[in-house]
């Protein structure tokens, strides 16, 4: 750069410092009546002599140690311009901390011009200078004390945990007495069977021996009959001998009271087992409904101290030279980017390949199968996009990884590669869009139940097109404008990731091949510099997932229905440049 053109920029450079200085120095105060103590409000008037026109600046003075909210309208009596209304601040409130104060810094400019024909005619005289001013008044409104709503709150919250706690602790006595009542009659049960097992022993016992007599005295008047029938023949010369089939039936009779008493004991046993099982499977998952419990209140406490960040006091609040419809930018292609993050919501279908141990009757039971189970998972989105726009065309290009866990942390979802483009064009209040993503699905769900031992797994990338309407309320204002889109989704699975999926026409299992296409619907409202609001729903996607167990091989078998409902919803705080 050379000398002279380093000496302009410096002698252009204190010339507008001159210019501003002297502006700040010129400023007026303007008289204005204080309708509320705990407020002190203050107007400046800056009059330009260059354009004929006059400058407004509003300060409001919290006299508090408490933080407001309040809306403050203003009406200005103007020579030459007439009756102006506004309400300050950029997003029409005015927000001051405890002994802080409102700024024109958090304002919109208010500027107003005679015009440059007749401003000398109908200008007011001030002094040595002039100005439009001959009057002002203004009403404060909606005023809201946020530190008493945030300690209201806090006490709501303080009193909603107290009372959660104090029905938990109620519940937990409840279960441990209704654990212990259980229990107790478990052991009187088990008593009463047993003395009942010791009793019909002794008698079976006692029976025992009572056939065991009556055999040895029918033997010995058997061994006595023998003996006389011996005397009779030797002097008579008759004989009736021993009788073999007699001894053969006291045999099989012993036999058969031995089996039966043995049979009778087995299933005893077995019954024991039963209820010893009973009471084993009811205490897990007893166990099991209380670590869902505690694991769903720590996934709240979570989300709550998150949300709380993300969807802050400062959401919606837009910096003016940020928005769409700037008045240099009326017309002309608008480079813009976007950052969206939040919550969603994600309801999936998946192969699950369930290995089950169970008793039925004091016998152990084994079994596999592959079952259509739903995943379930709270998310964090985080979208980014690039692109430009015109009033009648534009497009962008965004990366959207998601990743979430299951309320209960029996699954998760990690799906990091999520990528698109998307494109729209018509109207300024209504367009046509198409767009397309591809990505990956990855989904993992486990289960809590004790008698099950299974995985499901989803890893899978996809190709999705959208197509549909886009709608733009308030298309000409500044900071205001809402998109609505309405359309439908075509989707489809690859080949590429973990397992396989159902073909829902044959019921085959699928692998090497991409899936059938699957129709869906989807409804996005997209606020500027606000939120999006979307939802997608696919009544019959297709089921995928790993299909191998812990223990042998891959199955080929599913007896379960060959689609399930995909659902997105999600609420997500957005950001945007122009």
């Amino acid at each position: 750069m050379s000398y002279k053109s380093i000496t302009r920029a410096a002698v252009l450079f204190l010339l507008l410092f001159t210019c501003f200085a002297g502006a700040k120095a010129q400023r007026k105060d303007v008289h204005v009546s204080q309708v509320d103590p705990r407020f002190t409000v203050s107007v400046q008037r800056y009059w330009s002599s260059l354009g004929g026109s006059e400058e407004y600046y509003f300060y409001v003075q919290n006299n508090t140690g408490e933080e407001y909210r309040m809306v403050i309208d203003v009406t200005l009596d103007l020579a030459c311009v007439g009756t102006k209304q506004f309400t300050l601040g950029v997003n029409k409130v005015v927000h001051i901390k405890p002994n802080g104060r409102f700024t024109p810094d958090g304002d919109w400019v208010h500027i107003y011009t005679s015009g440059a024909d007749n401003f000398k005619n109908c200008r007011l005289a001030d002094g040595n200078s002039f100005t439009l001013l001959k009057g002002i008044s203004y009403r404060i409104s909606n005023i809201t004390n946020i530190t008493q709503q945030k300690a209201a709150e806090e006490k709501k919250k303080a009193d909603e945990k107290l009372a959660a706690e104090k029905k938990a602790a109620e519940e937990k006595k409840q279960r441990e007495e209704k654990i212990a009542a259980d229990k107790k009659a478990a052991e009187e049960k088990k008593l009463a069977q047993e003395k009942k097992a010791t009793e019909e022993k002794k008698l079976a016992e006692e029976k025992k021996q009572k056939e065991a007599e009556a055999k040895t005295e029918q033997q010995t008047e058997k061994e006595a009959g023998v003996e006389s029938s011996s005397t009779t023949s030797s002097s008579g010369n008759t004989s009736t001998g021993t009788s073999p089939a007699q001894q053969q039936y006291n045999a099989k009779e012993e036999a058969r009271l031995q089996e039966e008493a043995r049979l009778k004991a087995e299933q005893e046993a077995k019954q024991q087992r039963q209820q010893e099982y009973d009471t084993w499977k009811n205490n897990a998952n007893e166990q099991r409904r209380q670590a869902e419990t505690v694991a769903a209140a720590s996934s709240v406490s979570i989300l709550f101290i998150v949300g709380t960040w993300i969807y802050n006091d400062k959401m919606g609040r837009v910096n003016p030279d940020f928005v769409y419809n700037k008045p240099e930018n009326k017309g002309k292609l608008n480079f813009n980017a976007s950052i969206e993050w939040g919550y969603s919501m994600s309801y999936a279908p998946l192969i699950f390949a369930s290995e089950r141990t169970t008793m039925i009757n004091g016998n152990d039971v084994s079994s596999k199968s592959l079952e259509n189970k739903q995943a379930f998972t709270l998310n964090l989105d985080v979208n980014m996009k690039i692109g430009a726009e015109h009033d009648n065309f534009g497009g962008y290009v965004f990366l959207a990884p998601k990743a979430g866990f299951s309320p209960i942390f029996d699954g998760y979802q990690l799906s990091l590669l999520n990528y698109g483009g998307r494109l729209f064009a018509g109207a300024k209040w209504a367009k046509v869009y198409g767009e397309y993503m591809g990505g990956s699905r990855v989904f993992s769900k486990s289960d809590n139940d004790p008698e099950e031992h299974g995985k499901g797994k989803l890893d899978m990338t996809y190709q999705k097109l959208e197509y549909g309407v886009r709608f733009t309320t308030k298309h000409d204002a500044d900071y205001r404008r809402s998109h609505i889109s309405l359309g439908m989704i075509m989707e489809r699975l690859k080949p590429g990731g973990l397992g396989v999926y159902m073909d829902p026409e044959t019921g085959s299992l699928m692998e090497a091949s991409p899936s059938p296409w699957i129709k869906g619907y989807t409804f996005q409202w997209k606020k500027d510099h606000n939120f999006n609001f979307y939802i997608n729903y696919y009544p019959a996607y297709i089921v995928a997932g790993d299909v191998s167990y812990t223990n042998g091989a891959p199955s080929s078998e599913f007896r379960d229905t060959r689609t399930g409902s995909l659902f997105e919803l999600g609420f997500i705080r957005s950001v945007d440049f122009f």
